[in-house]
């Protein structure tokens, strides 16, 4: 604890040394390449602080100090430090490299030679628990830099196969995951499924191509369905983050697994609730109030095993009413449950379309350096 505060400490002074920088070039762009702090917290607490340099060929860092807490996942600050620094070195420079400087002896270090001699040990030992092997002490290079943000971005197989099949770049289906446009799950609905996955993950998918716009339109809904309803299964009661296990079956099923009970308030007074290790079949129905009305008759149980069922509905299911729940089955019944999301079809849509523009101006900033 002694060292981090140390470190801490050398921190506040390249804080004070930038502060005092920006005040006296107000107004004047600056030339020298001068070190910048960053930090990266989540609400009160401070997960890891930075600090780095770039040019257009290099970029470097000077200090790397990330601390694990109880309330967070084991490495939250250095995978949020480092797939910052990853994406943004490839931002700068075209390249995911970062080169680490310091003294040996850290008495000898000074602001401006940098207290970093050396790739820290936890970014180490991170690379060797993903397969990584760093062959340099004091630098990253390109391709060991991408093989981590991939880690980073901890996407499963069936994703990673689905990229390579498409021929789709996973560095920047990572960035698009690192950023939050669109979650590894959705991804993988687009990748996999998608008549045309590039305009889609490059945002240029544009509603006045209209007739393309409305063939991914239902995928793109289905995407986003998935997305909301693991957003419901990972959070439990007291907001913590459930480990889970998701399978994209096909376009409109999800298979889930979590190792803690689910439980979940449905619609028609039911209430969802699934064992620990018991797989669930979601299926994802984002439909306007007519389309409901139709998919209780065309539902097709004859395939389906004893896992229990959840429809993913929109708001719209309001105004369908409950008389499509009387044409289910008692076999059905058995087993299904509605679980309805907060959001319209509607604002589904819009909330598309805001995404695609999101991809879009992502893709300029990834691509805003040559090499």
């Amino acid at each position: 604890m002694r060292r981090v505060n140390d470190r801490l400490a050398i921190y506040e002074r390249y804080v004070q040394v930038f502060e005092d920088t920006a005040h006296n070039h107000s107004g004047k762009k600056q030339t020298q390449r001068g070190w910048t702090p960053y930090r990266f917290c989540s609400e009160d607490w401070l997960l890891a602080v930075t600090v780095a340099r770039s040019s257009r060929e290099r970029y470097d860092m000077g200090l790397f100090v990330s601390e694990d807490h109880a309330l967070f996942e084991r490495d939250s600050g250095l995978m949020a430090a480092l797939s910052f620094h990853l994406a943004d070195a490839l931002r700068r420079t075209g390249k995911m490299e970062l080169r680490f400087f310091g003294k040996e002896d850290l008495a000898d270090c000074t602001l401006e030679s940098g207290f970093e001699p050396s790739i820290p040990a936890a970014i180490r030992r991170f690379a060797k628990e993903h397969g990584i092997e760093l062959r340099s002490r004091r630098h990253i290079s390109d391709s060991e830099g991408r093989k981590l943000y991939l880690a980073l971005a901890r996407f499963s197989e069936s994703l990673r196969t689905a990229l390579d099949e498409r021929q789709l770049p996973s560095v920047e289906a990572a960035f698009l995951a690192h950023r939050g446009v669109w979650s590894p799950t959705a991804l993988e609905v687009l990748a996999r499924y998608s008549s045309n996955p590039e305009a889609v993950l490059t945002g240029r998918l544009v509603p006045e191509q209209w007739i393309e716009f409305k063939r991914e339109l239902l995928l793109l809904r289905l995407a986003l369905t998935a997305e909301r309803v693991l957003t419901l299964f990972e959070l439990d009661q007291d907001d913590a983050l459930r480990p889970l296990k998701v399978e994209v079956l096909n376009p409109i099923e999800l298979r889930i697994t979590c190792s803690d009970e689910i439980s979940l308030a449905c619609e028609y007074g039911q209430r969802f609730k699934a064992l620990p290790g018991v797989p669930i079949v979601v299926r994802l129905c984002p439909y306007e109030q007519h389309g409901y009305e139709r998919v209780w008759s065309e539902l097709d149980w004859s395939n389906d095993d004893n896992h229990p069922i959840l429809l993913a509905c929109t708001k719209d299911l309001d105004w369908a009413g409950p008389v499509c729940w009387l044409g289910l089955s008692s076999k059905a019944e058995s087993r299904l449950s509605v679980l309805k999301l907060i959001d319209t079809l509607d604002e589904l849509d819009g909330e598309i379309l805001v995404r695609l523009k999101r991809a879009a101006t992502t893709r300029v900033g990834l691509e805003g350096r040559g090499e």
